[in-house]
């Protein structure tokens, strides 16, 4: 699974985003996160490095019979009293499990029929921006509103764009290291200022001019 999360931030993305077993075909038993939060190789790291099927998918570790199925372990050895009670954990985790006839597929949990939508994603971070009080009253007052201005969606979304800072300024380019060494961070019209986007649309003396 591909994570947005970089260094210390919190994997926001990701942990919406959960894997939905049909005939578990494509599935990774133990390198997927599928039965909780986290996979098997991270809960029971000390049983995967004696499992001898560590590439076994979930359909390759069910075995149906006449009573219905059973997953199939092996082992490098005999386990050991106390492997044996994690193995036990671990099935416990495996209790009622059924695999089905459709495919492996990836599941969106802020949507009832798992599919992803730019609506929910936004409501989830803005309730984020309230929890950790990213933005202050008057801005996230703003931001409920920009959606409804009746504006073209370019110019909507330049807009937000801009009250988040996130457009192309000389400070934000120099940041991502896409500016040549020369051009410096200031304003192209005012030399001495550093051109941000409050700077642009609010202090240059050519946008007052404008």
């Amino acid at each position: 699974m591909v994570s947005l999360a970089k260094g210390q931030e919190v994997d926001w993305f990701n942990v919406e985003v959960v894997r939905s077993v049909g005939n578990g075909a494509s599935t990774s038993f133990w390198r997927m996160a599928w039965r909780g939060e986290e996979s098997f190789t991270v809960k029971f790291h000390w049983l995967f490095t004696i499992a001898t099927n560590q590439e076994a998918t979930v359909q390759d570790m069910w075995m149906p019979n006449t009573n219905g199925g059973s997953w199939n372990f092996n082992w490098r050895r005999r386990l050991f009293v106390w492997e044996n009670n994690l193995l036990l954990e671990l099935v416990g985790l495996l209790d009622g499990v059924v695999l089905g006839d459709g495919e492996d597929r990836r599941r969106w949990r802020l949507e009832d029929d798992g599919s992803f939508s730019v609506k929910s994603m936004y409501v989830k971070l803005e309730g984020r921006g309230l929890r950790e009080g990213i933005h202050p009253d008057g801005e996230r007052r703003v931001f409920r509103q920009i959606w409804k201005a009746g504006a073209p969606p370019k110019v909507t979304a330049f807009v937000w764009k801009a009250l988040l800072d996130r457009i192309p300024t000389h400070v934000n380019l120099a940041t991502r290291n896409c500016l040549p060494p020369d051009i410096g961070n200031n304003c192209l019209w005012c030399a001495d200022v550093l051109e941000t986007s409050n700077h642009l649309f609010h202090h240059c003396d050519l946008a007052r001019n404008f």
